[in-house]
């Protein structure tokens, strides 16, 4: 069982950050990092430097026994899936998903699908760059609630952009229906208009999922 967030009931929201989001940041990248336990950036917030170090801390241990997580980076190389040699994939879960394309799972963590996910289906909630993540989360995991809706996918691949070697990456609306995510994905993909599209895939996300996990579903076996 993942280790719980002990600042789940703080409410510092100092000027440099809550120990909330801290404690998150330090697992998120600590799961996805193995196999040493990351270094704490610096801060001048001290309740957030000693809670980014007990999150990275408790991180590194749940990856080491309960399998390592994939996350999505966009920090200048576009939305791109890291840590492939470290993460197990297992069975995507259902018939339906092995039916059209997508038999293999891997575990993932991070907010960033999740924010894109809640700015599709509730983009009323959305409040700019002022509301942190867990309160992102929260919302999502509320309004799929509200919506009854038991699962989310997202649509998403990577391509690259022109000029300056980069990636970006397109995704298409979020949805409660797995079919109606894969041909979007598949429909999307195979008709790209970008540069060299790849890592087709989607995201599904649980609601009441723990942290800030999710599942990465690719398109096709060659993961």
């Amino acid at each position: 069982m993942p280790t719980q967030n002990p600042y789940a009931s703080d409410d510092n929201n100092a000027m440099f950050g809550s120990g909330l989001d801290a404690w998150e940041q330090g697992y998120e990248i600590a799961i996805s990092s193995p196999p040493v336990v990351p270094e704490t950036p610096l801060s001048r917030n001290p309740v957030c430097n000693t809670a980014w170090t007990e999150g990275a801390l408790a991180g590194n241990a749940d990856g080491r026994s309960d399998g390592w997580r994939l996350r999505l980076s966009d920090t200048g190389s576009g939305i791109v899936p890291e840590n492939w040699p470290d993460v197990v994939g297992a069975e995507s879960g259902g018939p339906d998903e092995e039916a059209m394309g997508f038999p293999k799972r891997f575990k993932g963590v991070g907010y960033l699908p999740l924010t894109l996910m809640l700015s599709s289906i509730a983009p009323d909630t959305e409040d700019g760059k002022s509301r942190t993540a867990p309160e992102q989360v929260t919302s999502l995991a509320t309004v799929c609630g509200d919506k009854k809706y038991p699962s989310l996918y997202l649509p998403l691949y990577a391509y690259r952009s022109e000029g300056p070697p980069r990636s970006d990456f397109w995704h298409g609306e979020a949805t409660a229906s797995f079919g109606e995510a894969a041909h979007k994905l598949k429909e999307n993909f195979s008709n790209s208009r970008f540069i060299d599209p790849q890592t087709p895939a989607l995201i599904r996300y649980l609601p009441g999922s723990e942290h800030y996990f999710w599942d990465w579903l690719p398109l096709g076996s060659a993961y």
